[in-house]
């Protein structure tokens, strides 16, 4: 496989940065997005009647983090008495929360692209019990991705989905927008489909990667779909073999067949940055897990749905909606663009255009302005028994 050690700067390229590094003689490996710094091992403090995974805590500049044993959390039995020098921390930074994995050796990272990550069969994730996501291979090695948010959701449940906070909201109605899911996790992916079906979103179609959510969205095009009857939306994690969800946002925001069709990424990769990838692709709306409750929210404002203790009237604002006016004002951007091309014009005149145009919407607020002035200043307060009432001349 050819490798590209350029900086990964671009979203939807369908490319990810994984750094490589070892536990016990076995090579892992990890997206760089999830990471927020390496450092050099030391000795933790031990915490009483903690989980069997965790060494302890330690304080890099006044923070305090867990300490996960990796070696113990993948059954890695290491050579009693080993010296721990050379040993590393990554600490991660995903669902909000900050974890140090005590790995034996950083190697370096790879640009690697997710067609060439194969999903885990069933006989390696057997159940939804296994914490590979992917493997690939590397310079003749073969690296296994880990799932590091099972393996913190298996020491700390509740940093998992939790169907409490649907139920929270009260008895809701049955709702028959179809929602199409792209998440890789089998545990996950049947988590989100028991809280949505508890949330009332019951026509659910899964999907374990996004070629597979693509090809499902092609293959109902094909076949006649109407977008708001057949397929309302789509819920996707970022980090997912074969085809990562910001790829797919960028299919499906660039091929007219969907328009109007909006995008929700569900991801715990959902950070400042990951934010602003998404805006720029087009996406209608980001949520970070575990966070379900407002992932039923987003959909119920998207369907424009009031459920019995959900929702206030005023928050309906149609996600669908907005993604068309997005849509429509983008397509007449570019005929104005191509307007432009097409009769030859110099790049100036365009930015001219464009700088008049603005000037033209500013004039008209400023009018907007002076006249509501002027509409203020002909008013005048006359006494009717007791009370002020302001009456137009």
């Amino acid at each position: 496989m050819s490798e590209d050690k350029g900086i990964l700067l671009e979203s939807g390229t369908n490319e990810l940065e994984l750094l490589e590094f070892v536990v016990g003689n076995q090579h892992y490996g990890i997206n760089v997005a999830k990471i927020s710094e390496l450092c050099p091992y030391e000795e933790p403090t031990g915490v009483p009647n903690s989980h069997e995974f965790i060494e302890g805590i330690f304080m890099p500049r006044e923070r305090i983090i867990t300490v996960i044993d990796l070696a113990k959390a993948l059954g890695i039995q290491l050579p009693v008495g080993r010296s721990a020098d050379g040993d590393m921390y990554i600490i991660t930074n995903f669902n909000k929360l900050h974890t140090a994995f005590h790995v034996q050796q950083v190697l370096g990272i790879h640009r690697v692209s997710w067609e060439n990550v194969a999903k885990p069969d069933s006989t390696i994730s057997r159940q939804g019990k296994g914490v590979a996501t992917g493997i690939t291979k590397i310079n003749g090695k073969i690296i296994i991705i880990l799932d590091f948010e099972k393996i913190v959701s298996e020491i700390n449940p509740e940093t998992g989905l939790k169907l409490s906070e649907v139920e929270a909201m009260g008895e809701r109605s049955r709702n028959d927008c179809t929602i199409l899911l792209a998440e890789d996790s089998s545990l996950l992916l049947e988590m989100l489909k028991k809280c949505l079906s508890k949330a009332g979103y019951t026509h659910l179609i899964p999907t374990t990667n996004g070629q597979e959510a693509w090809n499902a969205l092609d293959r109902m095009m094909n076949e006649g779909a109407v977008i708001g009857k057949d397929i309302s939306l789509v819920i996707t994690d970022i980090e997912m073999p074969q085809m990562d969800g910001h790829h797919l946002t960028k299919k499906i925001k660039t091929d007219p067949r969907f328009e109007g069709l909006p995008v929700v990424i569900f991801s715990s990769l959902v950070n400042d940055e990951m934010k602003r990838k998404g805006e720029a692709l087009g996406v209608d709306a980001q949520l970070s897990k575990p966070e379900i409750g407002k992932l039923v929210h987003q959909l119920d404002i998207a369907d424009g749905v009031i459920h019995t203790s959900a929702q206030r009237p005023q928050d309906i604002n149609c996600l669908a909606a907005l993604a068309r006016r997005r849509q429509k004002r983008q397509l007449r951007i570019r005929l104005i663009l191509l307007r432009f091309m097409d009769l030859k014009f110099d790049v100036r005149l365009v930015l001219i255009f464009f700088q008049n145009l603005f000037v033209h919407r500013v004039q008209i607020a400023n009018h907007r302005i002076r006249r509501n002035m002027q509409r203020a200043q002909n008013l005048q307060p006359r006494i009717c028994r007791n009370h002020i009432v302001i009456r137009a001349l």
